[in-house]
This record gives C-alpha cells, structure tokens and sequence, in this order.
C-alpha cells in the first residue's frame, strides 16, 4: 500500500501541476443536486423565457440573491514571528446579530443600490446611514427577508430597472420561501418582470452573485471592519447593526464591479448562453447518491446498484467458450482418433506457417476495441447513500421553475389558500 514517501514523492513528482487545497465545505444535498439532469432543467426555462422577447439585452437579464453581514467579522491574514502558532485578531463579540442584505445585478454589468433588512421590529432612517446612495432599508424580528421585505425589495426593482410588458425583464433567483410569494409574483407579473428560479441546492454553481460578486465583497467588508475596530475613537468598542451600513456603503462599489459581475454570468453560463459551461468533473459529486431519475437517465452506467455493477462485471470476466478449431496439437489429437499425432501436429504446423506468410503479405486492418469496458466502478462500486427523506413542513419538492407563468402562479396561490385554512381554521 502506497505510504507517507510515496505521497511526497508523487507531489514532487508533479508540483507544477497539483497542490495541497482547502476544500469548500459542500453539504451533501448541494452535493447529489447539482447533476446534469437539474442543470438541463434550468437552462431549459431560462431558454424558453428568453426566446420571447426578441430584443433581449444583457441589461435585462437580472440576479437577484440575498446575503447575510455579522457583526462578528472574519479578521484578515497578518504578518507573524516564524514559530508562533497562535495568532490573535480582535473580532466585536463570540456571537454576533447578522443583517440581510438584497442585492441586484444584471449580465451587462449594471446593478441597483441593495436593501438592508435589520432585526429590529421597526425600521428608523438613521440605521442605513453611510450606506450606498438610493439603499432602501427595511425590518424584521430574525433579520432575514420574508414575504413582506421581499414584496419591499420588489418595488424598489421595479423603480430603478422600469420594466415593462413590451420590455420585460429576466429575474434569476434561488428557492427561497420568501421568493415564493403570491403579492411578489403577481406584482412582477404586472410589470412585466419574468421570474424564473434555480433549482434547489444548485445556487452555488449557478448563481452569478454567489460565484463572484459576494466572496470580494465578504473580503472587502471584513477590511473594512476590522479598519472600523482599528480606528482612534473607535477602539474597544464593538460593532453594532447600525455600522454595518457604513461598512456596506465602503465594501459595495470595489466589489459591485462591472468585470466582477460579468464574469458571474459567464461563469454560470447564462449571458453568454452556454448549455455546456459544466464539465463531467463538476457533476463527479453526485455519483454518491442513488436518489431515483427520470426515466431518460436511469440507464447510466455510473448510476449502477452494487448487485448489478457485481453482475455485470462477472458478465464481463466470464471466458469465452473454447473453439475446437483453434486447439493446440495435442488437444486436437486427444479428441481425433482417427489421425495419428504425427501427422495432425504436422497438418496444424503447415497451417499455422501458411498464414503467418498471408499476414506479412497483406496489411491486415486493426479491429476495433470492444465497447465492453471494465471500469473501477464495476468492480467495486463507490458507496452509495441511501435516498435523503422528503422536505419538511409540507412543502412540495423544489424545482427549478417560471414562477410568473399562469398555470405555475395559480398552483401557487391555491397552496397557499390550502396553507392559510390550515393555520385558521
């Protein structure tokens, strides 16, 4: 078994080409949901609502996500003695209040001042102050968006990007509750904003925000943070919900880019469209989980349980059958009683030279390699987890869907009047 100096050999083997990283934490839904079969959906809906209208833009084409600001900020890298183990930073508490922010951003680089949601019953003006010129501000008990906040944020969409029936706009956003709200749908509807949703558990490969607008703007926020801790005056004094706006108002315009938000919808292939952005690679996760298909994909092979990988890789090794007319001498003689050993061996001699002389005499063409091929995962198939149970409280299964679409805003609206009767009734 390979040890310790293998390992370093084989990275100094190719230290130009690998390199020992930090893995992402991934849960195991985000995990076995982002496969091929969840990414066609989403590019299906958002091809079927960008082909209406004809003059699309990339001005038109919007993100719309949600992040959460701690006041518990994540203290940067600093310069340390060689040997010290523990480095301290000064951070506001263990555990801090976290603050909502909303934000909008479209394929051509353009975004709207954000919304700041705070947990707080009631909203007062002073709280966004030193934010972004033309942030909104709002409130809720926990500090994260619900259906008002969200209808709220909606309104102030509409306001800034002005869309229209005849100039309608694309709306990409996640599953959210909070999105999935009959006043936000029907007001979008009205104005001519199309909503359509990513499907569950993906938002992390296919949100352009979370590819590469919100980790520089974390970044950003974190400087800034620790700057506002470090300055005269402001020193032993803990961060509040009412400094984040001005911890926002300086982190937004070097993060809120038009390059950085470009590259988002790039990455995530929607502007410009491209189907094929994620590789095999990407979607190796999900070869974890037996969670069922649809019917078109249940025949691949990497989707095997391990009694028929077992069965068909026995399929596989069993040997042919052995043909008469290929046995050596011997064995031919033991069968032929007919024919002395001499004179069989000297027949299958003369046979054997005559075609090794037909072979050097004629180019012979190379057969094609059997589609039967034994793979690793035949033979010993990975461990497969059991499917995960379904969602909780009630809700039905999340998909990927056009949520201003009539028949999809009418199945909406007659769950939450079954909802709302339940609660009262």
């Amino acid at each position: 078994m390979a040890g310790d100096y293998w390992l370093r050999l084989f990275r100094k083997r190719y230290k130009e080409e690998l390199s020992l990283r930090k893995p992402e934490a991934t849960s195991l839904a985000r995990s076995s949901a982002f496969n091929k079969h969840t990414v066609e959906l989403t590019f299906n809906n958002y091809k079927k609502v960008s082909q209406c209208p004809s003059d699309l833009q990339a001005a038109n084409i919007w993100n719309i996500d949600e992040t959460g600001l701690s006041t518990v900020h994540v203290p940067p890298k600093i310069l340390a003695p060689i040997g010290v183990k523990q480095v301290g930073s000064m951070t506001s508490a263990e555990r801090g209040a976290t603050v909502t922010m909303i934000a909008a951003c479209n394929a051509g680089g353009g975004f709207i001042p954000p919304m700041l949601i705070f947990p707080r019953v009631n909203f007062k003006d002073f709280m966004i102050y030193g934010a972004p010129e033309g942030t909104v501000g709002a409130a809720s008990p926990s500090g994260w968006s619900n259906d008002a906040t969200f209808v709220m944020f909606m309104e102030h969409f509409i306001k800034f990007t002005r869309p229209s029936k005849e100039r309608p706009v694309i709306v990409l956003m996640d599953n959210h509750e909070s999105h999935i709200s009959v006043t936000a749908i029907r007001l979008a509807k009205e104005n001519g904003v199309i909503l359509v949703t990513l499907h569950p558990h993906t938002s992390n490969k296919m949100q352009p925000l979370d590819k590469s607008v919100f980790g520089p703007f974390k970044t950003y926020f974190n400087q800034a943070a620790n700057e506002k801790l470090m300055t005269p005056g402001h020193i032993g004094k803990p961060l509040t919900i009412y400094d984040i706006a001005e911890l926002v108002g300086k982190a937004f315009p070097i993060a809120f880019t038009p390059i950085n938000i470009a590259n988002g919808f790039k990455a995530t292939g929607f502007h410009p469209l491209n189907e094929n952005i994620f590789s095999d690679a990407d979607f190796l996760a999900a070869n974890f989980s037996d969670r069922p298909l649809p019917q078109e994909m249940s025949t691949q092979p990497d989707r095997l349980l391990p009694e028929e990988s077992f069965a068909q890789a026995d399929s596989l090794l069993q040997e042919p059958p052995v043909q008469t007319d290929h046995l050596l001498p011997q064995e031919s003689c033991a069968q032929t009683g007919n024919q002395s050993t001499q004179e069989l061996a000297q027949e299958s001699s003369d046979q054997a030279e005559k075609s090794l002389l037909n072979i050097s005499k004629t180019p012979q063409k190379l057969e094609p390699c059997s589609s039967k091929l034994i793979t690793p995962e035949i033979i010993r198939p990975h461990p497969k987890v059991a499917p995960r149970k379904g969602t909780h409280k009630g809700r039905p299964k999340g998909k990927s869907r056009i949520l201003t679409d009539t028949p999809e805003k009418n199945a909406i609206e007659a769950l939450k009047k079954v909802k709302k009767v339940g609660l009262n009734p």
